[in-house]
C-alpha cells in the first residue's frame, strides 16, 4: 500500500510524486492501471502522466513552499492524472 500526495485541480484528480515515491511513478507509467483508495472507496483509474501545460498548471496550482524543496534538495515533481476506469 502507497499512500501518496493526491490533489484536485479543475474537477480532475491528480498523484504528485515528488521524491520519495518516484519509483511508484516509474511502475505506473510501466502499467498505468492502478487502483486507488479514496476515502475508503476503491476504485480503478488509468494513469495518465501530465505533461507540457497540463503539469505546469498542476504544479502551479500545488506550489511546494521554498523550506520543503530545500530540505528536500529540490526534487523533480512528476504529476500523473487518474482518469476512472469504467
Amino acid at each position: 500500500m502507497k499512500v501518496l500526495k493526491w490533489m484536485a485541480v479543475a474537477g480532475q484528480l491528480y498523484v504528485a510524486a515528488n521524491h520519495w515515491p518516484r519509483a511508484w511513478y516509474r511502475r505506473t507509467l510501466g502499467n498505468p492501471r492502478v487502483q486507488v483508495s479514496l476515502d475508503g472507496v476503491r476504485r480503478d483509474y488509468l494513469a495518465v502522466p501530465a505533461v507540457g501545460e497540463e503539469h505546469e498548471r498542476v504544479d502551479r496550482d500545488n506550489s511546494l513552499g521554498l523550506a520543503f524543496r530545500f530540505l528536500t534538495g529540490f526534487p523533480p515533481r512528476y504529476f500523473v492524472r487518474l482518469d476512472q476506469r469504467e
